[in-house]
């Protein structure tokens, strides 16, 4: 309630009858308002109404209170899960008038429902009757003095028709309707107002703090859309681009078109994030694929997100063709070629093939001759090349395979990005094998210092290299924070068995819903007092800036450095939020990381890009170009190791011409303190080349025997493909030195992968080091009867058992069962999280506390290594306050007895 405010038009007094009002409807006769619990009434009480209203809304407050004092009301997010309870719930009063203190209430308390929202809401009726009761006799006063100044006003004059009761209500709706939209337009140019200065308040606010080092602005930059000479759009890409809201290309995407469409090259885009680099594929694909149906085209995304991301980008400018074309506006005959042009641009087909695809979306994408195809290395690897076999992807696709799209091919470096250089190799012998040498490559990427090279290095194509963006920038703030020292008296109050400073039961008390900062902070302050002064704990730093960004309502992006820390750093700001009486603000904070369900990621991607998450905090699974809307901040747990994964991270932010701030929290850690003492470097460290090496020996070995599953390897032919050129030249060299220094020639890496992978496997292996089928005794290459091509071993899949990302195959995920309910899914049990082989060891073992998105969890009993199961429980409040498991160590040291120098020291000794 609302009873302290002005009507409509600045009167006190009550409105007559017939005017609307705003109530839980809504305004009379328009629309109804957003949610039917919520009572906006501008009216004004008397003394007597508002001690009524006030007394209904302390009992409606009760009946919905849980548990003791009265109102203690808990607020729970989206899954149902309480986060805390309201500071105005804990600030209730034991009873009302008709509740004695300590005495039972008469009105019985009911438990909302999961994921009730309603207890931050209802509890906020306490505050809202106080404010009318105190508000009740100015109220009463104020309608007084209207009802004096209406009977102050002169007489209406005789013959003056007196208007009817539908011109009072007409005229009362034209100026109520004026009202509003004034009131609405200037309320839209404060929120304009206040969006545009948030991150600059935010930068203001976080650089007074003694925490921050050092404060760097970056100037804007303008736009440029200057092109290549001679260069010209095709009119229906254009006008499509005008409607979906581009109004005109930049410099460096016009350049991409150009090499692409014009020159007939490969060409790899190197400009910032968020200055439109994916336009500099879509525009050459649907312009090249809407002129000939029967090419294709092939999009390789590192993350599924970013998958289903282009393709509703995608699918938006088709569908965007296809209302032009029938708009009518093209039905003049001069205009037939471009409204055909424009249904041919409709008609260009897309669809996402990973491992979330189902087998008949897979059918569909060879039925219907899809034109694009979407898709990573990891699904490239295990199901489209080997559909070359098995006939899923047809010759016919290979054949008109004309562009290969390569997303975020900075990403692709180190074991991973020599695995997929590799998987590109194969797919260019496949595509060699369907008579189509012509493919073209059209790569992305951040700002590294060689992108010609590696994109050379990933796909053996020289390509054109665009490196000057042409997008305008708003200007970015950089805050480098160190976390505070903590004092020595602290440190001497932490320490254990200090008399001076026992705590009583109450501090006892209140350490029971201390975060787990001050935890940290206990354990660092438990450090030895000659040791150099201890630092606030990172995470708790973090925690701070968070929080206090979201009170701003500057919508930011939190990236840790480990998934245990994820759903850690997130119940932190919660908790700041509920503590400093914000709870409707700690609904809109949550977590993401690899791990969640596919449905789980897709809703908080549309929740953060929709404006209903202030803060999201996020492993490195957002630092790729996810549309995530517009953002204000992004908060850095340490310093990234690289610049183009900082400034790739930065770049999240500020995406729709606006202001941005990046804070990075220092830890303790040899690269955060050099930055420390030299904070200029940091901003303006120039960005590290990536570096992958395909030639490797041991991954050549890997991927040779699927090459010759796919297609038969031959020898000579396939040099061209794998091997490495200046290693080929190097062995030319010395062909002759046998002969004269009686010394073997330089042997490349593709020959000796070819000759381990042609000799005899491992055999007598345990299971756990066969790696699938891949060690049974036998070679993995075979020669032919004719012994002029390499095939695989009969009747062996070998893809199944390489992995790109470089650890070994390890079988299945562990599935982490809540048995709170039931022993077994069909008794209640609910799945909690699926975690991968190469992180379970760390995460599920035995008694352990694993959090995760849904809360913390104990694994109790012994773990079933067979179903690769594990089995837990919610643990209880004060245990999962701790968030983390430590083992117990114990140290015993003995003395040598009787050390004998000319003896030496014994072999073992006790430890």
């Amino acid at each position: 309630f609302q009873g302290d405010e002005r009507g409509p038009r600045g009167s006190r007094s009550m409105r007559p009858d017939g005017e609307p009002v705003r109530g839980i409807g809504g305004v009379a006769g328009g629309p109804s308002a957003a949610s039917p619990a919520r009572v906006d009434l501008s009216v004004t009480l008397d003394a007597k109404a508002a001690s009524v209203v006030a007394d209904a809304a302390r009992k409606l407050k009760n009946r919905f209170s849980i548990g003791k004092p009265p109102g203690a009301l808990p607020v729970k997010d989206e899954r149902g899960e309480c986060i805390g309870v309201t500071p105005a719930a804990k600030r209730a009063k034991l009873a009302d008038e008709n509740v004695a203190p300590g005495a039972k209430s008469s009105v019985p308390t009911r438990t909302p429902p999961a994921g009730d929202f309603r207890g931050a809401r209802i509890a906020s009726l306490e505050d809202s009757a106080e404010r009318l009761t105190t508000n009740a006799n100015a109220a009463a006063a104020a309608a007084h003095e209207n009802t004096r100044s209406m009977e102050k006003q002169p007489a209406r004059l005789e013959g003056t028709r007196s208007p009817t009761a539908t011109e009072a209500a007409r005229l009362r709706a034209r100026t109520n309707n004026a009202y509003h939209a004034d009131g609405d337009a200037d309320e839209n140019k404060r929120a304009a107002s206040r969006d545009a200065d948030v991150a600059a308040a935010a930068v203001a606010a976080l650089a007074k703090k003694p925490q921050a080092v050092d404060v760097h602005w970056f100037p804007a930059r303008s736009k440029d859309v200057s092109g290549p000479p001679g260069f010209k759009l095709d009119r229906a890409i254009e006008l499509v681009l005008k409607e979906t809201g581009v109004p005109e290309l930049y410099s460096h995407q016009k350049a991409a078109c150009d090499a692409v469409l014009r020159d007939k090259k490969s060409v790899v885009i190197a400009t910032p994030t968020a200055s439109g680099k994916s336009l500099g594929y879509v525009v050459p694909l649907l312009t090249r694929l809407s002129e000939r149906r029967t090419s294709r085209a092939m999009l390789l995304f590192p993350l599924k997100a970013l998958a289903n991301d282009q393709l509703e980008k995608l699918r938006r400018f088709t569908e965007t063709a296809g209302r032009l074309a029938d708009s009518g506006a093209f039905d003049d005959p001069k205009n037939a070629s471009l409204r055909k042009r424009l249904r041919a641009i409709a008609s260009v087909s897309a669809a996402v093939c990973d491992g979330d695809t189902s087998s008949s979306a897979r059918a569909a994408i060879k039925s219907e001759k899809t034109q694009i195809v979407l898709t990573n290395p990891d699904a490239l690897h295990h199901f489209v090349l080997p559909g070359f076999v098995t006939k899923k992807f047809t010759k016919t696709f290979f054949n008109n395979l004309e562009f290969v799209v390569v997303d975020e091919a900075h990403a692709h470096t180190g074991v991973e990005g020599s695995h997929v250089a590799n998987v590109l190799r194969r797919l260019l012998r496949v595509c060699r094998e369907c008579d189509n040498q012509s493919v073209r490559f059209i790569c992305t990427s951040a700002t590294i210092a060689n992108p010609a090279e590696h994109v050379r290095a990933l796909t053996t194509v020289t390509p054109a290299a665009v490196t000057e963006s042409g997008a305008p920038r708003a200007r970015r703030a950089a805050i480098l924070w160190r976390p505070p020292a903590l004092s020595r008296q602290k440190k001497l109050s932490a320490e254990p068995g200090n008399g001076s400073h026992q705590r009583d039961d109450k501090d006892k008390d209140k350490d029971k819903d201390a975060l787990v900062s001050d935890d940290t902070d206990t354990f660092l302050a438990e450090a030895d007092a000659d040791a150099p002064a201890a630092r606030r704990s990172v995470v708790a730093e973090a925690a701070d800036v968070v929080a206090d960004l979201v009170r701003r309502r500057a919508s930011c992006l939190c990236f840790v450095t480990a998934r245990t820390l994820v759903e850690s750093v997130c119940r932190d700001v919660r908790q700041r939020l509920m503590r400093s009486g914000d709870q409707a603000l700690a609904l809109r904070v949550d977590s993401y990381r690899g791990g969640y369900g596919a449905e789980e990621r897709r809703s908080i991607e549309r929740r953060l890009k929709n404006g209903e998450l202030f803060a999201l905090i996020t492993t490195s699974a957002l630092e790729m170009g996810i549309d995530v809307g517009a953002l204000d901040a992004t908060v850095h747990v340490g310093v990234p190791q690289t610049a183009s994964s900082m400034w790739q991270q930065a770049g999240r932010a500020g995406r729709r011409d606006a202001s941005s701030v990046a804070v990075v929290i220092a830890r303790e850690s040899p690269l955060d303190a050099y930055f420390l003492e030299r904070p200029k470097e940091l901003w303006h460290r120039a960005p590290e080349p990536a570096v992958v090496d395909p030639a490797n020996v041991a991954i050549l070995e890997q991927h040779l025997p699927c090459a010759a599953h796919e297609s038969p390897v031959d020898v000579k032919l396939d040099a061209s493909v794998f091997d490495d050129a200046d290693a080929a030249l190097r062995a030319r060299e010395t062909a002759g030195a046998k002969a004269a220094t009686k010394v073997a020639p330089y042997q490349t890496p593709y020959l000796l992968a070819l000759r381990r992978a042609m000799a005899p496997t491992p055999a007598n292996l345990p299971a756990a080091e066969r790696n699938g089928g891949w060690n049974d005794g036998t070679p993995l290459l075979v020669l032919n009867a004719e012994k002029t091509k390499l095939r695989c071993r009969a009747g062996y899949r070998p893809h199944a058992d390489v992995s790109l990302r470089g650890f070994p195959r390890d079988g299945h995920d562990w599935i982490v069962l809540d048995v709170t309910r039931g022993s077994c899914i069909k008794d209640g049990a609910v799945e909690v999280e699926r975690v991968s082989p190469r992180d379970a060891a760390r995460r599920v073992y035995p008694g352990c506390l694993f959090s995760c998105r849904k809360g913390t969890f104990r694994v109790v009993g012994p773990l079933e290594e067979k179903d690769r199961v594990a089995r837990c429980v919610r643990s209880n409040p004060a245990e999962a306050r701790r968030r983390y498991t430590s083992p117990s160590i114990r140290v015993v040291i003995e003395p040598l007895s009787a050390p004998d120098p000319a003896k030496g020291v014994p072999e073992r000794a006790t430890r």
